[in-house]
């Protein structure tokens, strides 16, 4: 009889002992899983400052020994006007926060985007990606109402998350034409996202005026290291100098990591870069903000 006891007591302890091996893989399993599926896919925005005297002709346009050095065929050329709304002190874009608005000439209709700027620690790993991601949801943005995308530069990167309206070009209003100041401040009232930046926000917002309006030209090309079709864009827009008396260029190179992984968009930024490099003194080696410089060169605008 004690025999049998020490022998089933021997058993029980032998399917316990199995029973917290199963629990803890199990455990570790899921851990893992959960680990891998909390890596971020934010879209990704991977941009590079051109030197414009190595890219552009003597009219501004793309010069054919710039895409003949980098084997580059454009698909297609397009226009996009824009302007931002921002009080004269600046006082949306000192707490992060843009308002844009753009007429694209091939669309019969206003975008108007409310942006929101977070930013992302350096270099762009997926710890800083998570922190700025952590950052925005305290403040209640959430991928439901907010589109959110890295816009990752030379040396810097910021975590954007932006709503975006769109508005049918009134009766009588050509392609390329952009709100006054009157209209242009009803319309961000009249649509803008549940989660408004500031108190007071209608009453800041009637104080804004017209930084612009601008413009720039996107070039699209087809690289399959980059995604296909369009994937490689080179924007170029021309903007006041800082004295206010002549004009320059600001050229970008960008393309979009969409719903992918970290690594993939690593990989393909390198790749990109590589690319540019081939040519000398090409890449600008600084990153910059286009919409900074446009409000920072265009503040003293009052298109009432």
């Amino acid at each position: 009889m004690t025999y049998l006891l020490k022998m089933t007591n021997k058993k029980w302890m032998m399917v316990a002992l199995l029973f917290t091996i199963g629990i803890s893989t199990l455990t570790f399993f899921s851990e893992d899983v959960a680990s891998a599926s909390s890596e971020s896919m934010v879209d990704t925005e991977v941009k590079f400052l051109l030197e414009p005297t190595l890219v552009l002709d003597e009219d501004g346009q793309l010069s054919s020994s710039f895409l003949e050095t980098l084997d580059l065929t454009v698909n297609r050329q397009r226009r996009i006007d824009m302007q931002f709304m921002d009080t004269l002190e600046q006082d949306f874009n000192d707490q992060g926060w843009i308002h844009r608005i753009r007429q694209r000439n091939w669309q019969n209709n206003w975008q108007l985007t409310y942006r929101k700027r977070f930013p992302l620690a350096w270099p762009v790993t997926e710890g800083s990606i998570q922190a700025a991601l952590k950052t925005a949801e305290n403040e209640g943005f959430t991928e439901e109402d907010w589109e959110f995308e890295i816009d990752w530069s030379y040396d810097s990167a910021v975590l954007s998350t932006s709503s975006t309206k769109t508005v049918d070009l009134p009766l009588g209003i050509r392609p390329g034409a952009l709100p006054d100041t009157s209209l242009a401040r009803r319309l961000l009232i009249d649509n803008q996202p549940a989660l408004v930046p500031v108190i007071d926000y209608n009453q800041l917002i009637n104080q804004t005026l017209i930084h612009g309006p601008v413009y720039f030209d996107r070039y699209e090309f087809s690289v399959p290291e980059l995604g296909g079709s369009n994937a490689l864009r080179i924007e170029v827009l021309p903007i006041k100098t800082e004295d206010g008396q002549g004009i320059e260029y600001i050229v970008e190179a960008s393309f979009v990591g969409e719903n992918q992984e970290l690594a993939t968009t690593e990989k393909q930024r390198d790749y990109l870069f590589a690319r540019l490099s081939t040519m000398d003194d090409l890449v600008v080696p600084k990153s910059g903000l286009r919409t900074s410089t446009i409000l920072q060169r265009y503040k003293h605008t009052q298109n009432v």
